[in-house]
């Protein structure tokens, strides 16, 4: 039972990674579409129910998908972790997201007063990338490994 939802759990956070990919790419070129090019037409058709937003709104629907798919994978890699150690892990995990979140925040605000807005957001989208990715989950794996095999 425990290896069957554990391939389970991994087939999701491979799925919802695609799904990210995908809905991503699609808002990516609407938001260029209504930006730069307004008779583009080379895009999906099932990103329509974008068509009645302005660039703005595209703008801040990406920060919000951001935010649920952070989540979205936090929840699945918690629970993955959890049943690999038989052990609860949410507040462990919810800990390196809370790093990767305000490590991403933090950069942006510093950056941005130093340098420039664009440099703070191309680092604060790295790192909210790599939330949005199995990388904390891979990371954690053998992490939670070696602590188990020091003590």
């Amino acid at each position: 039972m425990r290896k069957a939802q554990i391939i389970f759990l991994l087939i999701l956070i491979v799925s919802l990674g695609f799904l990210r990919e995908f809905l991503f790419i699609e808002i990516n070129l609407r938001y260029y579409q209504v930006l730069y090019e307004p008779d583009m037409t080379i895009r999906s058709e099932f990103i329509a129910i974008l068509d009645p937003l302005s660039a703005i709104q595209i703008y801040w629907f990406k920060w919000v998908l951001t935010g649920l798919m952070a989540t979205m994978f936090y929840a699945i890699g918690a629970k993955t972790l959890s049943v690999i150690t038989s052990q609860p892990q949410w507040k462990l995990f919810g800990l390196v997201y809370l790093v990767l979140l305000g490590t991403a925040l933090l950069s942006y605000g510093v950056i941005w007063i130093i340098f420039s807005p664009l440099q703070g957001y191309t680092i604060a989208r790295f790192l909210l990338g790599l939330a949005q990715s199995p990388f904390p989950l891979l990371f954690m794996i053998p992490a939670l490994k070696l602590k188990s095999q020091t003590t």
